[in-house]
């Protein structure tokens, strides 16, 4: 994902809404729309950490949390290893094997892919928890933009055995975030695009009462990962899939212009979407230090 033209592309989207004023979508009546499928772009190459991290089954630590497992499957460190802010988006869209493994070391280590009694039990006695010594000399630097932060990300671990090869993967995926949104949304009642995003705009149910929201998606960049699920999914072979999602709360200028409506941060709206998580999928959505994620 071109995380750096996150808030471009956010900009650009919503400069489609025309000028200042009042966004149709605001408006109780307005219509319902049927979202087009997500037409979505893979990052290029294959030096990503998706696909270095995912390389084999990833075995988690006992006591790691969702935004954990989500993190160590996109080969970024828990903010118990580096704090926030001293992650950068670069360690993610080109890297090594090496340096991913040593980013997820405090939460994760790869299991045998060819697992048998032997291997795993004496994988297991090394246990998930192998520290992070080093960790932070090597990820900071250029840290401008920390994924971890600044925008979310739906993981799909899309079986090889039902899905013919990369496309495919990825229009899967597409497919089970945007159901997700639909079934979160009630209904959507906004779907503007750009070249390299799309926004979704409508009511969701909040524990405060129905509230207006802006689900992005981020579809240029989408990084792709050629491997396994993690142990605790099974350890099948797997296409991983991770395509940039993130809460539009409205302030400041998008505010004032009408550009940015949503009135639901990512607390409420990952919640919201959680309980529609589709089968073989995770997501997290950036709040601090304190991501909402559900694995």
């Amino acid at each position: 994902m071109k995380y750096l033209g996150l808030v471009a592309s956010a900009i650009a989207v919503a400069s489609l809404v025309g000028c200042a004023g009042q966004n149709p979508a605001t408006n109780p009546n307005a219509p319902a729309v049927s979202p087009a499928p997500l037409a979505l772009k893979v990052w290029e190459g294959t030096d990503n950490a998706v696909q270095f991290a995912n390389a084999r089954p990833l075995q988690f630590a006992a006591d790691a949390t969702a935004a954990d497992k989500v993190f160590s499957v996109l080969g970024m460190p828990s903010f118990r290893a580096v704090r926030a802010g001293a992650f950068s988006i670069h360690a993610v869209q080109k890297t090594s094997a090496e340096q991913t493994q040593q980013n997820i070391s405090s939460v994760a280590k790869q299991a045998p892919a060819n697992r048998n009694v032997a291997e795993m039990a004496a994988f297991n006695a090394l246990g998930g928890n192998v520290g992070a010594a080093g960790l932070a000399l090597t990820v900071l630097g250029d840290n401008s933009f920390d994924p971890r932060t600044e925008i979310g990300t739906f993981v799909c671990f899309e079986r090889k055995s039902e899905v013919k090869d990369t496309a495919s993967a990825v229009q899967s995926c597409g497919k089970k975030l945007l159901g997700m949104i639909e079934r979160t949304f009630n209904p959507i009642r906004a779907d503007e695009k750009s070249l390299t995003a799309r926004r979704f705009i409508g009511p969701v149910a909040t524990p405060s009462g129905e509230k207006l929201a802006q689900a992005y998606v981020n579809t240029d960049g989408v990084f792709v990962g050629d491997g396994y699920a993690p142990v605790d999914r099974g350890a099948y072979p797997a296409t991983v899939v991770a395509i940039g999602i993130n809460a539009l709360v409205a302030e400041g200028f998008g505010k004032s212009m009408g550009w940015v409506v949503g009135d639901v941060g990512p607390v409420d709206l990952g919640k919201a979407m959680g309980k529609n998580l589709p089968r073989d999928s995770a997501f997290f959505l950036p709040n601090r230090e304190a991501p909402i994620a559900f694995y």
